[in-house]
């Protein structure tokens, strides 16, 4: 979510004093006790134990570790805590992690848990339209960083691919 600069409270309204700056994500970087507390979470709290949890990175096919909402959020923690914090073995993972989401990204466009050869049934199944904005969440984190236009190509595939599926 951009974020502008500039701007004060006057009397209840919001008065531009210089010219807004729209920041991508990333551009700010946290410090203190808040990049402290994330380096922690990151390196030895909750975070470092959530792949252990459910690994990322067997097949996606696997139907008895179904693909969808806590790999797509485990994803996108990766990527951005490692974006913010510049802590270098998160940022290998989620170099990994990408590439692994492109890898498991079919023709269509589809990256989730359910491959069915009727995508009317998958289409039936809302959570499916949630994994995958989980799944995107990653991808648009990634393509920020990078600015590698492969992770905007995949989350555009996808996109498309939904629209197509369950309609406008």
């Amino acid at each position: 979510i951009p974020l502008c600069i500039g701007v004060v409270f006057q009397c209840g309204l919001l008065v531009a004093q210089t010219p807004m700056k729209v920041l991508t994500f990333g551009e700010i970087k946290p410090q203190g006790w808040v990049y402290n507390q994330m380096l922690r979470d990151i390196s030895s709290g909750n975070s470092s134990y959530l792949e252990f949890m459910r690994p990322l990175g067997a097949p996606i096919t696997e139907s008895d570790k179904g693909y969808g909402e806590f790999e797509g959020n485990f994803a996108d923690c990766v990527i951005r805590n490692a974006i913010l914090t510049g802590y270098k073995p998160w940022l290998d993972k989620a170099k990994n992690i990408a590439g692994f989401l492109l890898e498991n990204q079919d023709e269509k466009g589809y990256v989730g848990r359910k491959r069915p050869d009727n995508f009317q049934e998958l289409a039936q199944n809302e959570i499916e339209l949630w994994s995958q904005c989980c799944f995107l969440r990653a991808f648009l984190a990634y393509y920020e960083y990078t600015k590698d236009p492969v992770y905007l190509n995949a989350t555009v595939r996808s996109v498309d691919f939904m629209i197509k599926t369950f309609g406008d």
